[in-house]
């Protein structure tokens, strides 16, 4: 995710559909998730193939998947010591908002409490 001076970061051992809103709401600002950009590892994709989801939306409501999320400003290049993925962008509001071949699609991921 890209925003104007920011980084912050989080694991999503809750799901990227919990945690991004968990990121979101702690910085006060809304995040959009391509999830057509989400990397999946090929495992995953063919368990998503077999239950009728898109790769994205199934490896976003998972989690155990020792991910981090991070808000990097717009000129951070990503070249480094390791690899990363932009999947979304930072913007004004709040929640985080899920994208899957342009639709919206609302999404959950693991909640404690439930």
């Amino acid at each position: 995710l890209v925003a104007q001076g920011a980084r912050a970061m989080l694991d999503l051992s809750d799901g990227l559909a919990a945690d991004a809103g968990h990121l979101a709401a702690a910085s006060g600002v809304s995040l959009r998730i391509d999830l057509e950009l989400v990397p999946v590892d090929p495992v995953a994709v063919e368990e998503a193939e077999r239950s009728g989801e898109s790769p994205g939306t199934f490896a976003a409501r998972g989690g155990e998947d020792y991910e981090l999320l991070a808000a990097m400003p717009p000129e951070f290049s990503g070249a480094g010591a390791f690899a990363l993925t932009r999947i979304g962008q930072v913007e004004p509001g709040s929640g985080a908002r899920f994208l899957l071949q342009g639709a919206e699609l609302p999404l959950s991921g693991y909640d404690h409490f439930a």
